[in-house]
């Protein structure tokens, strides 16, 4: 099952109950407390802010977070339902059986992490019939979340459980291995939350519909089948699996960032577009000792320019060229400031990359790279 095949049967779990859809693709927000678009329930804040009804809404809402991991894409796409606090029970029940009858995720590899004083989602937990698989926390647990705060300007709060998959093919970390120990054996892909203002109360239930995938494959994003094709297929002078892996979840979040209108800046949201075309230049020139030349990167970026979606994909190919020349033309004028002061500075070297990296932009490596002397062609 793809991505798109399981957000469809989500989808369909819910409409059968009467609940209405929302899709929405774009990444852009009009959140002031957001850079980006990085849940479902954004939709309705507004609305849970002036306790307003909501009716019952299931979501695939697009997202991107600048604070991915090894586990996590920065782009990728989430699944969830917004209702009124009376749909609680029935709502974790369709998310349950979606789980477990359409994913076919074994029952009793699924946890929940909830604060100790939260009886009513013991409660709610309970009617699965899993009561070694519940485990309690509280506020100032670094791992998992317990509770929300949603930004200056918004009234509610909100409380819930974090749900943990324990894959059964990883092996315990150590004798002392649990779902706190923080090891890749556990992974948390949703929470199911109760938010609360002044007495109107609502749910909001959220998934990374890729990270809900990845307990099929061992906890690991880049083995989806639709993913693992494309990571393979780039091309072979990328040899590091690690680095195939973030060149796809770069290109991912340009993809999106493309489709999604944005444009480059030093603002905001059009900083971190800047910022992930700039990581891409210096990855492909790491891989060709240090060639920022239009000659070598643009070849490989056509080469790579297959992760992009179909649609514009020439003109996004296009203007990416255009940034990279830009980005190089720049960058060798900060490496040419950076150089005359390095000839200037009687510094010990590690004071030298500081300030090459601080006051110049350079990255660590070009910043070494001059300290020791080495050539970056231009």
């Amino acid at each position: 099952m793809n991505t798109i095949q399981a957000a469809e049967a989500f989808f369909r779990m819910y409409q059968k109950y009467g609940f209405k859809s929302i899709i929405n693709h774009s990444i852009i927000s009009n959140d002031p407390t957001l850079l980006y678009l990085n849940s479902t329930m954004v939709h309705f804040k507004q609305k849970m802010n002036d306790k307003e009804y909501i009716e019952n809404t299931v979501l695939l809402q697009d997202c991107f977070r600048n604070n991915s991991n090894s586990k996590s894409l920065n782009a990728f796409s989430m699944i969830g339902v917004s209702a009124m606090i009376e749909t609680l029970s029935s709502a974790f029940e369709y998310l349950w059986r979606y789980i477990t009858d359409i994913l076919k995720l074994n029952k009793e590899s699924i946890h929940c992490v909830i604060h100790r004083n939260d009886e009513d989602l013991k409660t709610l937990w309970s009617k699965f019939g899993l009561m070694d698989n519940i485990h309690f926390t509280d506020e100032n647990d670094e791992l998992y979340s317990t509770r929300w705060k949603y930004g200056l300007g918004y009234n509610f709060y909100g409380r819930g459980l974090t749900l943990v998959h324990d894959c059964s093919d990883i092996n315990p970390c150590s004798n002392n291995c649990g779902i706190f120990c923080g090891c890749s054996k556990y992974l948390q892909f949703g929470n199911v939350i109760i938010i609360e203002n002044e007495g109107v109360r609502y749910i909001d239930i959220g998934c990374g519909l890729e990270r809900l995938l990845s307990c099929k494959y061992m906890h690991d994003i880049y083995s989806i089948p639709e993913i693992k094709y494309k990571v393979q297929n780039i091309p072979a002078f990328i040899k590091s699996i690690e680095t195939r892996n973030y060149i796809y979840n770069i290109i991912k979040s340009l993809d999106k960032m493309f489709d999604s209108g944005i444009a480059l800046g030093n603002h905001k949201e059009q900083y971190i577009l800047k910022k992930y075309i700039r990581l891409f230049t210096d990855i492909l020139a790491n891989y060709s000792e240090n060639e920022y030349t239009i000659e070598n990167l643009f070849p490989k970026i056509e080469q790579i320019s297959f992760l992009f979606t179909d649609e514009n994909k020439t003109a996004k190919q296009l203007f990416l060229k255009q940034e990279v020349e830009r980005y190089c033309n720049r960058l060798f004028q900060n490496i040419a400031s950076g150089d005359r002061f390095i000839k200037n500075s009687k510094l010990p070297n590690e004071e030298k990359l500081l300030i090459l990296k601080e006051r110049y932009g350079l990255t660590e490596q070009i910043s070494n790279n001059l300290i020791n002397n080495n050539e970056i062609r231009r």
